[in-house]
Parts: structure tokens; sequence; C-alpha cells
């Protein structure tokens, strides 16, 4: 069974911070499924 990781980032759209993580949770947990929600929030305004 997939588990879902939803991934709120301020990474942005135009560079790779975003594929890096998602390739390393892929690495890390390959059973879940990364969601991406947005990646554009706020600087530094994540929580």
């Amino acid at each position: 069974m997939e588990r879902p990781v939803c991934f709120f980032s301020d990474y942005g759209y135009t560079d790779d911070f975003a594929g890096v993580c998602r390739a390393v949770i892929a690495r890390l947990a390959p059973a879940v499924r990364v969601i991406d929600v947005t990646h554009g929030l706020p600087e530094r305004d994540v929580l």
C-alpha cells in the first residue's frame, strides 16, 4: 500500500531543489507516494 507524503516548500518552480528532495524521499522510502501540493510558499514561511 502506498503511503502519501504531501510536499509543501518554498523552493519555487525554477530550479531542481524540489526534484532532488523527491529523489531522496523515493530512495529512502520507496513505498511512499509524494504529492506535490505547492512549491510556491513565501520564502521561509513554510510552517
